[in-house]
């Protein structure tokens, strides 16, 4: 047996599980003692008692540790435990996400001692085990403190703002303040975690605590990070299985779950795709299919690969299965359940985290979902507010809490038309998108490894339903310029040609005008909005190109 209660076991499959331990243990340590042994049992028992963790002769860290360990070694123990049929893997991967999150804390807590006390190597050496943590769930802290404790020299003064930048990604890496604890109980070294749960999401307030929920973005950031490394089997993990999204202890929300929901059937608009893509798993097939390199993606580069998982989880995934939620909201609210209003309420939140996303926060951030790339598209077609925020955002967030007080006051109606004008509005970002990636395209080579001919293919999917009930000519004459899978050079028409398809099938779209997809659509441009559209591409072509080099490089 090993030092602290664990039994060791010599089967196979517990191997492992058994070494994990012994190298988080080490020998001749005492159960609870900070003093004996010189691993990371020790550490997290030292600074357990620095934070006020070591209640009961154990620092909490260490006994949840061990706990979790022992079950994972039980999960093996099962007759048939991985066998064909068994949902093993699954339990094991939650169990071990959990372990490497408390894994997290002691390197936390030595981070903010050393800050503390100024001591510049220790700095450097914790540095660099908690901040490219904080690089797969909060991109913007993790830049900061890069800068501040690695690529810089620390100073004393800086301890109050590390010290909240640390704080603020307690959540995204699965930690709450109270398990990090209060260095020597002081006070001022504590955050709230309720208030944490409750920021606004893109200025939205939701009524319901729905930051778990919000949190599947970091599964896109993640599943990226991963591509971008070209750890694909990763990546692919992380979109099966989830990681970041908790339903409950044991449970994670998936992306591929959301992208083969039996739910969707909810939305009006889901047999329109699923028609015109002649299929119900259209979004999943096209991502493993990506993942795979499978018929249609024979040859893709790379960068092609990534764009197409991670577009089609912005614009097809993540967008359809928030719809779900709205529509989730007025039918509660029109049934008789007794606790319809509460239901309606949590699918409404729910909503808004789909859209917003945990990355955004109370303003502009790294956000990777539908809302973050309205507002990098409005800077290119002259639809931002002041703030810099995108209009379509301004009126998706006014829209939000006309729902939110129609669930309140319970006018079913009202709800269902407020959720008629949302609609619409979620297509905006793509058409933009579209429009974009359809001006970069122009000009390219056939068979071009570039990543943007593979994000103009996704964006246009994800409407091209939608418009080929609009116009199917102008649909036919979209697809066949902006198709990625065939030997001809995208955009070969040319950009006018494809913009003035374009806003000839959004006339025909209820909700939208010209005026929401650019902002020089003025009365001259409506007969041929093409011609300012793409003269205003074409103008800011240099812009363009530098813009998103920067938009690359902060979410590779």
């Amino acid at each position: 047996s090993s030092p602290s209660g664990i039994i060791i076991s010599t089967g196979d499959l517990a191997q492992n599980i058994d070494e994990a331990a012994a190298y988080w243990i080490g020998d001749y340590q005492e159960t609870g003692n900070s003093k004996t042994g010189h691993l990371l049992y020790a550490l997290t028992e030292k600074f357990g008692e620095k934070f006020g963790q070591d209640a009961g002769g154990q620092s909490i860290v260490n006994r949840n540790i061990i706990k979790l360990l022992t079950n994972a070694k039980n999960t093996l123990t099962f007759q048939n435990a991985c066998g064909a049929k068994s949902n093993t893997h699954y339990k094991l991967r939650v169990i071990i996400d959990e372990i490497i999150i408390q894994m997290a804390t002691p390197l936390i807590q030595s981070l903010i001692h050393n800050l503390k006390v100024n001591d510049a190597g220790r700095i450097k050496v914790f540095a660099l085990s908690v901040v490219p943590l904080i690089a797969g769930c909060n991109p913007s802290a993790y830049a900061e403190l890069k800068s501040i404790l690695i690529d810089g020299e620390y100073h004393a003064r800086y301890f109050s703002h590390v010290l909240k930048l640390l704080q603020s990604s307690y959540i995204c890496l699965g930690l709450s303040c109270s398990e990090i604890g209060a260095y020597k109980n002081d006070i001022d070294f504590l955050c709230d975690d309720k208030e944490a749960a409750l920021i606004p999401i893109g200025g939205y307030i939701p009524k319901h605590d729905v930051s778990e929920h919000a949190k599947i973005d970091i599964d896109i950031l993640q599943i990226q990070i991963f591509m971008n490394m070209r750890a694909y089997g990763a990546a692919k993990d992380c979109y099966m299985y989830g990681r970041n999204s908790h339903r409950s202890d044991d449970e994670r929300r998936s992306l591929q779950q959301f992208a083969n929901s039996v739910y969707l059937g909810v939305i009006p608009q889901y047999s329109t795709y699923t028609q015109y893509f002649d299929s119900f798993d259209y979004s999943d097939a096209m991502i493993l299919d990506a993942f795979d390199e499978g018929p249609f993606f024979t040859s893709i580069s790379s960068d092609q690969k990534t764009v197409i998982v991670v577009k089609t989880l912005q614009h097809m995934v993540m967008r359809m299965y928030a719809l779900r939620g709205l529509y989730d909201a007025v039918e509660s609210c029109m049934s008789e359940h007794s606790s319809r209003k509460e239901k309606s309420e949590q699918s409404w939140d729910e909503a808004a985290a789909f859209l917003i996303g945990s990355l955004e926060g109370d303003r502009r951030g790294d956000g990777l979902l539908l809302y973050s790339f309205a507002n990098e598209m409005c800077e290119f077609f002259n639809t931002c507010a002041e703030s810099g925020q995108a209009l379509v955002n301004k009126k998706l967030i006014t829209q939000m809490y006309a729902g939110q007080a129609e669930v309140e006051s319970g006018n079913c109606n009202a709800l269902q038309k407020t959720v008629d004008k949302i609609v619409p509005l979620l297509l905006i970002p793509s058409i933009q998108g579209s429009l974009y990636y359809a001006s970069r395209n122009d000009g390219m080579d056939a068979g071009s490894p570039e990543a943007d001919r593979a994000a103009g293919y996704v964006l246009t999917k994800a409407i091209l339903p939608i418009l080929n009930i609009a116009d199917h000519g102008s649909t036919k004459t979209i697809e066949k310029n902006m198709d990625f899978t065939n030997n001809v050079p995208p955009v070969y028409e040319g950009q006018e040609i494809v913009f003035e398809a374009f806003f000839k099938a959004v006339e025909n779209i209820d909700g939208i005008d010209c005026n929401d997809i650019d902002l020089s659509c003025g009365l001259d441009n409506k007969k041929n909005p093409a011609k300012s559209s793409a003269a205003h591409s074409s103008a800011g072509r240099l812009v363009i190109l530098a813009t998103a080099t920067i938009l690359f490089l902060q979410h590779s």
